[in-house]
């Protein structure tokens, strides 16, 4: 499980960043296939699947609670530009970054 913990860790620090199966593997000093195999029977989760929940749970937060310009919380949660930032939050919530946000300021989406 510490090697888990440890992997959780690394992906929220950097998870601005491009992040890698290898890159994970990586910093634990363990093959990627190994790393995977350990971190889904722990998790339940391939590490790309926890990697996007991450991404998009900072990116609520941050559209909620900040007032921060839609393209800079793409940056700020690892993806390349506003258009694939907007495409994944949409694929994953149902709905768009600006329409999530005026909907968190108006109190519709829990």
């Amino acid at each position: 499980m510490g090697q888990v913990l440890q992997a959780l860790a690394f992906i929220d620090q950097n998870l601005s960043d491009r992040l890698t199966l290898s890159d994970i593997a990586a910093s634990l000093s363990l093959s990627p296939c190994h790393f995977a195999h350990l971190f889904r029977r722990m998790t339940g989760l391939t590490p790309h699947q926890y990697v996007m929940q991450r991404r998009m749970g900072r990116a609520r937060g941050l559209l909620a609670g900040t007032d921060l310009p839609i393209a800079h919380v793409a940056l700020v949660v690892g993806c390349a530009n506003q258009s694939h930032f907007s495409a994944m939050f949409r694929r994953v919530t149902g709905t768009t970054p600006l329409n999530y946000r005026r909907c968190r300021s108006t109190g519709q989406y829990a």
